[in-house]
């Protein structure tokens, strides 16, 4: 709530100085967020010297009506505190302030503003009677449209006083669904320029989307209402873009300004966790430099062209980052519980840095620190400051081990209030609406829910009907909001998770046409979750490009199986995983089948589980994935090996390249890395005859296929030799008949 109320502080300025100096606005602006954090911390811990001091007093208006909802402010020279008055007017500033002289300072709505100087307070004792008697604000009305005279919700309108004293700088209002506004705090007698249309960085939940615009010398008297000032506002354009460093790594948190060159339009913007921002209010048609600060000198773009109504995108910068070294270490309560979100600075004549704490308490600052000696402390909400450490940092190197204990600032309860109601409030304009929380339970684990119940009242009237918004400091989620017609709303809080017990304030700030919007706030105590013990093993450990491997993921928690866990499965190296089985026993199991490769490749699989009501944790482990095997055996027609055999294909897979190879003495060739598919293979030697062979590789294992090839076959010769031989035979046998016959004829003539 204080801190709120000063970054609004800080935006009112904002406003003042934006038309005198874009420099100085955005420098002003970022001095405004540094002190408004220091009177954040500061109202509790302002440094280890003092503990807690009671104030008390009462404050009422002029007719001695209590004034209930009044902010009470005391700064001074020992620390910093606040306090809202109670329907009584009564107040008691019980936090932050040591021994000193404070001015306290009162703001209620409907109210001008009254400060006491020089309260004395004392280290334990109570200083009671700060009363005060506050005059009732003037007030200044009106209605903001757009195009075609629609009126518009969620506008800022400030007021900024030129003329007159007492009353603040400056005062605001949102307009409502019916684009109309209503100013009725701080104002006292005088002149203002009022504005509608500036925007705050969403601190007030305004609308963006608009070029402001002014109206000045609007006279104010007290008690009395200015009525009609309208507005009526044009479309702004847009410029977005990127900020990095010239590594490419996105810079978070810078302020990008963009001013016209003819210093008529202003607006800005910062950078998100991506680098990216985008400035979206005050742009008019023209000319803009285009301004991001980083350090203490702009990086600067000029001639950047803009049209009212469009957005101009890829307005880029790079910027150069000097090399730093790293410190880092954790910051912890004296039980050895991390502390988050503690601040941790280093300051030496090098450079200085900080950083945030994580959830668990561990920091690091990588950037700003020279090679040199720095002074390194942290601080956080509720604890004293940690001693200073000496630590010697060297450029590109980390110097670990830089932790942190801090010690909680322990609170004295401070004495009694008393008081009786001598009235209704009499402030001018729009009632207040008075809203209150509560939750049930009011304690919820990680990740558990709780009905948050809202009440709305004006002047003890329920109001229903109402614009309800919730948000939390801790995070999670809400469902939508319930009216129940009877002035109560209800919305389910999902908590988020957290390390240790954690406070969670959740505020629910109101509105509705015809009222003044209200806000309250209830806690809820968050306690951490038990964290999930996960391991993972594969089966088998080593398969082949899309082959399968059964996944078995255990789950548990201090030794307890958990079921129902919700189980996601990731590989760096790619692949597919099945759907996961519960097996009811705190085991899931799933397939994973590999990706297709050519070469040895381990995947990691990643495994997370979770559940409502634990931590989630993760686990790994690896699966070796070796690539397809094709084994050629060549053979003869006997089954006996061929060695010196060329095998080729000559049709594969689409992005196989062709094989060709030579067998070995026991006729194998063998090719790894093959796709999967099909594959026409030929085999072929020197007198033996050429085989075509169809291949099929398949997923998961290695293919092997013998082919057989045979010699040629002789083609059948004539047997000339044979005939020859018998035709001699025969003719020698003929030729022995002749002569056998010739003997015996001459043998009977003789």
């Amino acid at each position: 709530m204080l801190k709120k109320t000063y970054m609004q502080l800080g935006a009112r300025l904002l406003f003042m100085k934006a038309r005198k100096s874009l420099l100085t606005s955005a420098i002003g602006f970022m001095l405004i967020l540094s002190i408004s954090e220091l009177f954040v911390s500061t109202h509790v811990a302002f440094n280890g010297q003092f503990r807690l001091k009671p104030l008390i007093g009462a404050v009422y208006s002029q007719n001695m009506v209590p004034i209930t909802g009044a902010m009470v402010v005391a700064s001074g020279s020992n620390g910093t505190g606040f306090s809202t008055t109670d329907s009584y007017g009564r107040y008691q500033i019980a936090e932050g302030l040591g021994t000193g002289e404070y001015s306290v300072t009162v703001t209620a709505k409907g109210y001008i503003d009254l400060r006491i100087e020089k309260v004395q307070v004392v280290a334990g004792e109570e200083t009671s009677g700060i009363n005060f008697l506050l005059k009732q604000s003037g007030a200044i009305s009106g209605k903001v449209t757009g195009a075609g005279n629609k009126p518009l919700k969620g506008v800022l309108v400030y007021a900024m006083q030129t003329t007159g004293t007492g009353g603040n700088a400056s005062s605001y209002a949102l307009t409502g669904e019916d684009g109309s506004y209503v100013i009725n705090t701080g104002l006292s007698t005088g002149k203002y320029n009022v504005t509608a249309g500036w925007y705050a960085l969403g601190l007030l939940g305004e609308t963006v989307g608009y070029i402001a615009k002014s109206k000045s010398d609007v006279k104010v008297v007290e008690v009395e209402e200015t009525s009609d000032v309208n507005f009526q506002l044009e479309i702004s354009g847009a410029i977005s873009g990127k900020v990095t460093t010239t590594e490419g790594i996105p810079l978070l948190g810078l302020m990008v300004v963009a001013t016209s060159s003819d210093g008529k339009y202003f607006g800005f913007g910062y950078t998100d966790g991506s680098g990216n921002y985008k400035i979206t209010n005050g742009l008019g048609t023209g000319s803009y430099n285009v301004l991001v600060f980083k350090g203490m000198m702009p990086s600067f773009k000029s001639d950047v062209s803009v049209t009212a109504g469009e957005e101009t995108p890829n307005i880029d910068f790079e910027i150069s980052i000097p090399l730093s070294g790293t410190i880092s270490g954790r910051v912890t309560d004296i039980r050895g519980n991390p502390v988050k979100d503690a601040s941790v600075h280093a300051s030496g004549p090098e450079g200085h840095g900080q950083a945030k704490t994580d959830v668990n308490g561990y920091y690091a600052i990588s950037e700003g620190l020279g090679t040199g000696d720095y002074t390194v402390y942290a601080t956080a909400l509720g604890y004293d400051p940690s001693s200073s450490i000496a630590v010697g940092v060297t450029v590109n190197q980390e110097t670990k081990g830089i932790d942190f204990q801090l010690e909680k600032i322990s609170a004295i309860v401070s004495g009694k209030i008393s008081g009786e109601v001598k009235g209704a409030p009499t402030a001018i304009g729009p009632e207040a609406l008075s809203v209150t929380v509560s939750a049930n339970p009011s304690t919820i684990g990680s990740g558990g829910t709780s009905t948050i119940e809202i009440s709305v009242k004006s002047n003890g009237t329920p109001i229903p009907a109402s614009t309800v918004t919730l948000t939390s400091d801790r995070g999670g989620v809400f469902s939508e909001v319930t009216d129940h017609g009877d002035g109560t709303y209800t919305v389910i809080f999902t908590a988020p998770s957290v390390a240790a017990s954690t406070p969670c304030m959740i505020t629910a700030s109101v509105s509705k046409a015809g009222y003044t919007s209200g806000s309250g706030q209830g806690e809820v105590a968050l306690e951490p979750l038990l964290a999930l013990a996960v391991t993972v093993t594969t089966s088998p450990a080593t398969i082949y490009s899309g082959g399968e491997s059964t996944i078995t993921v255990s789950v548990a928690s201090q030794g307890t199986v958990i079921t129902g866990a919700a189980i996601s499965l990731t590989s760096d190296k790619g692949g597919a995983f099945s759907m996961v089985t519960d097996r009811a026993d705190g085991t899931y199991e799933a397939t994973f089948t590999a990706p297709d490769i050519t070469a040895e490749t381990i995947c990691t699989l990643a495994t997370t589980a979770s559940k409502s009501g634990y931590l989630s944790s993760s686990g790994q482990t690896d699966v070796m994935v070796q690539p397809l095997i094709l084994n050629i055996y060549v053979k003869d027609t006997d089954g006996n090996p061929i060695a010196g055999a060329t095998v080729s294909s000559t049709s594969q897979p689409s992005g196989q390249t062709a094989l060709s190879g030579t067998t070995d003495v026991n006729g194998l060739v063998r090719f790894s890395g093959v796709l999967k598919g099909s594959y026409t293979i030929t085999a072929s030697k020197t007198g033996y005859e050429e085989k075509t062979w169809t291949v099929t590789v398949t997923a998961g294992q290695a293919t092997t296929e013998t082919i057989n090839i045979s010699k040629p076959t002789e083609p059948t010769k004539f047997p000339w030799v044979l005939v020859i031989t018998a035709i001699v035979a025969v003719l020698i046998i003929v030729g022995a008949v002749g002569a056998v016959f010739m003997m015996r004829k001459r043998t009977r003539k003789a």
